[in-house]
């Protein structure tokens, strides 16, 4: 059926953009760690890895983009594509921050939000291959809703509560960060 081949393809892509993302996210702690070693502005070479790494979480939004029109197109879940534009915009913002040679730990927390939210989103897809929705009704207009929701709403209920967990982790690490940075700037 449709909706199977769909959660086939969004399970594929999904787990590629991860393992993607870690190689991503593995080069930007290397190029952190290397400019944390330079007493000196960064060198070319850290510049173009920079980019390199800023053109990845750039690839890595594209696809993305991709994803969240084809989820779009099925019509059949409401809180999924949202969920997909806030990890697009991750991944743009990371994108950002590289592109400015920014490797540093602001840059890293976006990235480990990233990975959580797609190995979640991964799991989901996997879920709801392992439990098929009711069929539901023909609806005029979209003959494939019929299949029933591409996941169920115990399953976008359940993604909602884990990206309320992921800002409310991000803001707690930015506190922490706040508070570290002004310690140390009222100390020296």
């Amino acid at each position: 059926a449709f909706k199977d081949r769909l959660l086939d393809y969004l399970r594929q892509e999904f787990s590629s953009m991860l393992a993607r993302q870690k190689e991503i996210s593995g080069g930007t702690r290397d190029l952190d760690r290397r400019l944390q070693a330079l007493a000196a502005p960064p060198e070319r070479g850290d510049e173009q890895r920079a980019q390199m790494l800023a053109g990845g979480e750039n690839e890595l939004a594209k696809r993305m983009q991709s994803v969240i029109e084809i989820v779009l197109e099925d019509g059949t879940t409401v809180v999924f594509p949202q969920i997909l534009e806030d990890v697009k915009k991750d991944m743009e913002a990371a994108g950002a921050r590289l592109a400015k040679i920014d490797a540093g730990p602001g840059t890293q927390l976006i990235q480990v939000e990233i990975e959580r939210a797609l190995a979640e989103i991964l799991q989901a897809i996997q879920e709801a291959q392992k439990k098929p929705s009711p069929p539901q009704p023909p609806q005029p207009g979209n003959p494939r809703a019929s299949a029933g929701p591409l996941l169920p709403s115990s399953t976008e209920l359940r993604m909602i509560r884990d990206m309320e967990a992921r800002v409310r982790d991000g803001t707690k690490a930015v506190d922490i960060a706040l508070l570290t940075y002004i310690h140390v700037r009222s100390a020296s």
